[in-house]
Formats: C-alpha cells, structure tokens, sequence
C-alpha cells in the first residue's frame, strides 16, 4: 500500500479501521485522524504526503507545564529512541509534550500500524506519569541535571544487549 496516493492513505485507514473495529475510518482532506483511548489519549494519525510518512502523535501533559530539568530528560531519552520506546518525545507549538511515532510507506500494514499504536499509548502512560513526578518532586524534579557525561542513564532508557 501507497501513502503516495490519496487512494492509498485512504487504504491505510481503511484498513487501520478494521483492525480496530471502526470500519468507517478514514481521513480528513488534510490527511489527519483522531481517535480517543481509553478516554484520556487524543492520539492523531496524520499522513505526511511529502515524506510518505504516517505520524501518530499524542499529547502526554499540559501546555508549558514541563520545567527545564524535564525537557532535558525527554531530549535525553529521545537520543536513538532508546528512552521513548523508538519514538520521539517531543513538544508541540502550543507547549505541550507529545510521545510520536513514525511509520514509513512500507510500514503501514494493519498489525504494523496497531503494533506502533499499542507502543505509542504505552509511552504515552510512562512519561505522563514521570512528567507529573518530576514536576511534583521539587526544583529539580526528580531528574538529574548536569553534563550527560556525568550521569548514569536511568534504568528505563538501558538496553540490554
């Protein structure tokens, strides 16, 4: 399937749908889709025609509600992804932190899509809960500031290997 033709982002949210058991799913004129989880996570689904990407991006916190020490901690942890689940923690013009996802033309199938889904909520849950600690932990909010070099990544953003 194509995310080059309108026909083809149609396909992909046609069959997302399906697989979620909204069979009458489908874009915007502008390529966007939103659905509510779990009655909290507003994620979208928005297809990038210029780069042939499928983004789902959800909200984890209030607008300008993370300090300094907070933003630190999601660009650390979004360094390779290894903190944020392969995703991208990110803050929207409106000040508010998102967890994205980012799908290629070759990764739209329904169970790849679902699967990018299912990883998006999970982040999602993981860093609004430690956002709202490390907002609620003091001035430095329970996160370690300084030179990375410094500091002993968490245990959340190791790898095994």
């Amino acid at each position: 399937m194509s995310l080059h033709t309108p026909v083809g982002v149609a396909a992909v949210f046609q069959d997302l749908g399906q697989a979620l058991g909204l069979p009458q799913l489908k874009p915007d004129a502008q390529g966007l889709c939103q659905l509510v989880f779990d009655g909290r996570w507003l994620v979208t689904f928005a297809h990038l025609a210029a780069m042939g990407r499928m983004v789902l991006s959800c909200p984890i916190g209030p607008a300008h509600a993370i300090g300094p020490d907070a933003q630190t901690a999601m660009l650390r942890a979004g360094f390779m992804g290894q903190g944020c689940g392969g995703g991208q923690l990110v803050i929207a013009p409106d000040g508010r932190p998102h967890v994205q996802m980012h799908l290629g033309q070759g990764e739209t199938t329904p169970a790849m899509v679902t699967a990018a889904l299912e990883n998006l909520l999970t982040q999602a849950e993981t860093w609004s809960e430690r956002l709202s600690r490390s907002e609620s932990s003091g001035p430095h909010g329970g996160v370690t500031a300084g030179p990375a070099s410094a500091v002993r990544p968490h245990d959340w953003a190791m790898q095994r290997v």
